[in-house]
């Protein structure tokens, strides 16, 4: 049976965990919003900036593990505390996973998206992106808050992403060869939005980890198509 001492010391631990993860989030969050301006509005100055705060990240990642890994060494939790445990980590990794992608997304203003994205396809590229960050903020409050209701719509909501992705890859495409259309930005534009579509994924991976911590559910291997 656990002292009070030690039951004190675990949910200080815990609430210190929580609150790294918490910052890593928002700074995970403010990187892919950055990211998805710095492309329609061709700001290299903010695309650098998304590239360095992926080391900040990168710090916060570790940190948050390293902490992960010392509540689980010196506490043994077990039940719905181990499930808590594990899903931030696990959560943390997506988060890490999703900056990556944002960083991606900033590396094609960089490397040279000169030509004007044509009006379509930024604004289906808008879309997604407005779309996408709406996932991740509403999977983190999910996580955050055990919202199981919240968590069940962001993962049902993935495929409303999937969809605007395909609808910006077919319209790509089918611009393609016509005059005056600015292919060399918008195949640039597929790239980025196809690190978007990935956020997506992470963003309802960390929906199915709040799942996971607050119902026991694990989450699925593979989700249906559809």
């Amino acid at each position: 049976m656990q002292t009070p001492h030690l039951l004190r010391s675990f949910d200080a631990a815990l609430d210190a965990l929580l609150v790294a993860s918490s910052g890593m989030a928002g700074s995970v969050a403010a990187m892919i919003a950055d990211a998805g301006r710095a492309i329609l509005d061709h700001d290299t100055a903010l695309a650098r900036r998304v590239v360095q705060q992926d080391l900040d990240v990168d710090r916060k990642f570790e940190d948050v593990r390293a902490q992960c890994l010392d509540v689980l060494t010196r506490f043994h939790p077990m039940a719905g505390d181990l499930r808590q445990v594990m899903a931030i980590e696990h959560a943390a990794g997506d988060l890490e996973r999703a900056a990556d992608h944002a960083k991606s997304i900033a590396k094609r203003v960089i490397s040279g998206l000169e030509q004007g994205l044509s009006p379509e396809a930024a604004q289906l590229f808008a879309r997604l992106h407005a779309a996408v960050v709406g996932a991740l903020g509403d999977a983190v409050e999910a996580f955050a808050t055990r919202d199981t209701t919240l968590a069940s719509r962001v993962i049902r909501g993935d495929r409303k992403i999937d969809a605007i992705h395909d609808d910006l890859f077919h319209l790509v495409l089918g611009g393609a060869g016509q005059p005056g259309r600015a292919m060399v930005a918008d195949v640039h534009l597929l790239f980025a939005a196809k690190s978007l579509e990935r956020i997506g994924d992470h963003a309802t991976n960390i929906a199915e980890e709040a799942m996971f911590m607050s119902k026991g559910e694990i989450p699925p291997a593979t989700r249906p198509e559809g």
